[in-house]
């Protein structure tokens, strides 16, 4: 039981907290999710499951999140078989294989990071970048893959808004050997849904119900 309890709880509370200092430190982007959720002044919020785990920014948030902080380690092994990997190297049956999905979350050669401005990357992999999962109908530089050539630019990508949030479309093709949180195969985490429903429903809860003010934001960073 308290296995259990500590495979609940180890990653999904440190990253709702992850998540909700990320939206609270950008004003914009609580403004934009609040919005997304129909989270209203003067109005009772609803709770839906269904509405969180669809809302595009709020779910892009939250792989982002995981794909900047969660260091999980995945190992597997061919019981039977040799397996040979893209590089030409073979793997022996019964070799133990680990993976940690902290690497191919910051694996730059795969991520978008954005526009180059002046040389720089808008969204470096170490940084977060909210809507990093995103694509945009007008935006071709949007979406969680990087392409070939970098576009480069003399001012950063216009900030996006909710009306824009509402037309994204939440990525999730192509990115499965780089965003893996929760492994992958036979043996995935089945705790997946009920960390991600914890996850967004902790969100969910101090958007709604809770005013929050950073006084220090310095010290919210370094957090």
């Amino acid at each position: 039981m308290l296995g259990y309890l500590f495979v609940g709880t180890a990653n999904t509370v440190p990253a709702a907290i992850w998540m909700v200092m990320y939206i609270l430190r950008d004003a914009s982007l609580a403004s934009r999710i609040r919005s997304e959720l129909c989270i209203l002044p003067g109005k009772q919020p609803q709770l839906g499951l269904a509405l969180l785990m669809k809302a595009p920014l709020l779910n892009s948030v939250y792989r982002e999140v995981l794909r900047l902080h969660v260091a999980g380690t995945v190992g597997r092994k061919s019981p039977l078989h040799e397996v040979q990997l893209r590089d030409g190297r073979v793997l022996l049956p019964e070799v133990p294989v680990m993976s940690s999905s902290w690497l191919g979350g910051l694996d730059e050669s795969f991520w978008n990071t954005g526009t180059m401005v002046e040389g720089v990357p808008e969204h470096p992999v170490d940084a977060f970048w909210a809507e990093r999962f995103l694509a945009y109908a007008d935006d071709p530089m949007s979406g969680p893959i990087r392409r070939h050539a970098h576009e480069h630019a003399k001012e950063k990508t216009a900030p996006k808004t909710a009306d824009d949030d509402a037309k994204a479309r939440l990525v999730s093709a192509g990115i499965q050997n780089h965003w893996f949180p929760f492994g992958g195969g036979a043996g995935k985490c089945p705790g997946e849904l009920l960390a991600k429903s914890t996850i967004l429903v902790t969100a969910f809860l101090v958007l709604s119900e809770v005013e929050v003010e950073i006084v220090d934001h310095e010290q919210v960073a370094f957090t």
